[in-house]
This record gives structure tokens, C-alpha cells and sequence, in this order.
């Protein structure tokens, strides 16, 4: 008895690779949906950031990265300032102290944004550049972090995995 061995390993990877791609680009925008939904830092105070963040696949190397170009985007993963998480920030710590902003400007000329010890003085010189200069000022020790990212990842675990397991049982008939 003669055993004919029929090679189907290259329709087989195609096959694989096309599912798996497939499943990649729904993954990486599920990921995606979530990050946009759950910004904290919406359009009218940052400059469109939500709607920043995107799903790129590279499908040569079966990878997808989500993300934004936005530098809010550290800030709202991170936080800033006195809440600054510094174990996921490379043990960077951020900003102790109060400081003040003026979000309608650079700032009266001449000024330089100092740190504060206590809210309290951060304020009274919020006041006096608003009186004295027109600008408005706003006192900040920072944000707290979101880690809008990491929870659209983790939120999305269980369905991406799920996501891939059916694709391929599909295609393999499984």
C-alpha cells in the first residue's frame, strides 16, 4: 500500500495569517473604541485628545499599536504634577507643589512659572496676574493619572482573546 502525502502547509499558513490579520485590525480598534470613550481629557480642554488616539497594524509583523501623538496623552495615562505615578513613569516624579498656568496665554511677559508650597499662595498669585495683567491663571498641583491605555487593554483582554480563538477555529473547521 502506497501512502501519497499531500503538502497543504502554504494554504494552511495563508489561511492563518489571513485570520489572524483580520482579527488583529479588530482588536487593535476595539482597544481603540475604548481609549476614545474613556479619555478623561476631553476636546474642550485638550485639544481634541480623545479623538487623537489610533490603531496602527503592521501586518508584516502581525503587530498592532495603539496610541496618540498628542503629549496629553502621557499626561492622561501618567498624571502630572504632585499625582504623577512614578513606578510606571521610569520612577520619574513629578511636580511637588502648586504652580499656576494661564491657559490664554504665554504668561504676562516677565513672568515665570514658579512652584508654590501651598495652594493658598498659588491662588493669591493667580489673583494678582489676573488683576494686574488680564490673564486668566490657573492653580494646579496636577492630574491624577487614567491609565485610559492600560484599562482599554485590560477591558478588552478577555474579548481579544475570545476574538481569536473563534476566528481560527472557524477557518480550521475546528
Amino acid at each position: 500500500m502506497a501512502v501519497k502525502f499531500i503538502d497543504h502547509s502554504i494554504e494552511v499558513k495563508a489561511a492563518l495569517n489571513d485570520v489572524t490579520i483580520a482579527k488583529l485590525y479588530e482588536a487593535a480598534k476595539a482597544v481603540e473604541g475604548h481609549a476614545k470613550r474613556n479619555c478623561t481629557m476631553r476636546s474642550e480642554d485638550s485639544g481634541m485628545l480623545a479623538e487623537s488616539y489610533r490603531a496602527d497594524v503592521d501586518e508584516g509583523k502581525g503587530v498592532a499599536q495603539i496610541g496618540t501623538p498628542m503629549e496629553e496623552g502621557f499626561w492622561e495615562e501618567f498624571g502630572t504634577g504632585s499625582h504623577a505615578d512614578t513606578k510606571k513613569n521610569g520612577g520619574k516624579p513629578g511636580r511637588a507643589g502648586w504652580w499656576i498656568y494661564t491657559p490664554d496665554s504665554e504668561g504676562p511677559e516677565g513672568y515665570k512659572s514658579n512652584v508654590y508650597r501651598t495652594k493658598e499662595v498659588a491662588e493669591d498669585m493667580a489673583a494678582y496676574i489676573e488683576r494686574t495683567y488680564g490673564h486668566d491663571a490657573v492653580v494646579t498641583n496636577g492630574r491624577k493619572p487614567n491609565y485610559t491605555l492600560e484599562k482599554a487593554f485590560i477591558a478588552n483582554e478577555n474579548k481579544i482573546q475570545k476574538l481569536f480563538e473563534t476566528g481560527l477555529q472557524e477557518e480550521l473547521g475546528t
